[in-house]
C-alpha cells in the first residue's frame, strides 16, 4: 500500500517477505536467511533512518526469529525461550534508542503472528487407517492435515470412515469448517485448502512421515488462548499506559494505514474502529 502511493518502505525479512505483491516490492529489502546476526539487522535499520529525507523509508518492518525458534524447540515456558525474549527485548531497546537519536517522530508496533502450544510429541497421531494414499494426497503436517482427493468420489466414504475412527482429532469437510476460522473452500482464493481437514486435539499432534515433531507448535484454533499473540505500541501517535482487550490481528492493517496517512479503497477484513481507541 505504501509503495503504491509512492511512500518508501523497507523490510528486513521473514520467510517469503521478498515475494512481490502485484509486482510491487519494498524500496529496500533483503532475501530471507537465518544467518544474518541480530546486530547487523539493527545496524541496517540505523542506516535506513539516517538516509536523506527523500531516500528514507517511512515504513520499516523487521523480524526477529529468536523467540519462535526457542519456543518451537523447548516450549514457550522454557528458560531458553525466556532468554530469547530478553535478547529480542534488548534489540528493541536498541532500536528505540536509535530512533530517539534521530529526532524523528517514530512509532513502534511490536507484535507476533501467533502463540505457541506445548504438545505431546512422543505419543503422536499416525496417518489414520481410513486414509488411502492411493486415493488422497496428504502433505506432511502436525497441527493440521489437508487431504486432497485424487477423485472426488473418495471424499464422502473416507469422511464417514474418519468420523467413526477419530478420537484425538476432528474431521471437517472443506466447506463445513467452523465459521470463526474464516477458512473454507468458499474463501479459498488460491485453491489451497484440502477437500478434508483433520485438526488434532491439543496436546496431540500428527506425525505421518516418521519424523518426531518439535515440542512447541502453532497453527491450532485461534480461539485457544495459547495461540494468542502479543501487541505493544508506543510513539507520538499512541496513548500511554493504555490497555485493550484481545483482538484479531487483521485490525493491525488499518491501524498502520491510519498512522501513515495511507487511504485505501480495496476491501480488507480489518476494521479501523477496533484499534482507534489506542490512538491519541
Amino acid at each position: 500500500l505504501a509503495e503504491e502511493q509512492e511512500m518508501l518502505s523497507a523490510v528486513f525479512f521473514w520467510p517469503g517477505s521478498e515475494a512481490s505483491n502485484n509486482n510491487i516490492r519494498p524500496t529496500y529489502y533483503y532475501k530471507y536467511n537465518e544467518i544474518t546476526p541480530l546486530q547487523q539487522r539493527i545496524d541496517v535499520v540505523r542506516d535506513w533512518l539516517h538516509l536523506p529525507a527523500e531516500k528514507r523509508p517511512h515504513f520499516i518492518a523487521l523480524y526477529f526469529p529468536q523467540v519462535d525458534k526457542a519456543a518451537h524447540k523447548f516450549t514457550a515456558d522454557s528458560e531458553q525461550t525466556k532468554e530469547a525474549v530478553k535478547v529480542v527485548d534488548e534489540a528493541v531497546g536498541k532500536l528505540m534508542e536509535i530512533a530517539k537519536e534521530t529526532g524523528l517522530p517514530i512509532n513502534f508496533v511490536v507484535l507476533s503472528d501467533h502463540g505457541m502450544a506445548a504438545v505431546d510429541n512422543v505419543n503422536t497421531i499416525p496417518l489414520p487407517k481410513a486414509i488411502d494414499r492411493k486415493e488422497f494426497v496428504v502433505p506432511p503436517g502436525t497441527s493440521i492435515l489437508h487431504l486432497y482427493a485424487k477423485d472426488k468420489k473418495y471424499i464422502k466414504p473416507t469422511y464417514k470412515a474418519l468420523k467413526l475412527e477419530a478420537i484425538d482429532y476432528n474431521v471437517y469437510l472443506a466447506n463445513r469448517t467452523p465459521k470463526r476460522w474464516n477458512y473454507n473452500k468458499k474463501k479459498d482464493k488460491f485453491d489451497r485448502i484440502g477437500d478434508m481437514i483433520l485438526v488434532p486435539k491439543l496436546p496431540k499432534v500428527f506425525s505421518t512421515i516418521g519424523i518426531k515433531p518439535e515440542i512447541g507448535q502453532h497453527g491450532f484454533d485461534p480461539a485457544n488462548p495459547v495461540m494468542h499473540a502479543i501487541f505493544y505500541a508506543t510513539g507520538p501517535n499512541f496513548k500511554s499506559a493504555y490497555q485493550i482487550n484481545a483482538f484479531e490481528n487483521i485490525h493491525v492493517y488499518p491501524l498502520i494505514a491510519e498512522i501513515l496517512g495511507l487511504p485505501y479503497k480495496h476491501k480488507i477484513d480489518g476494521k479501523k474502529k477496533v484499534l482507534a481507541p489506542i490512538l491519541k
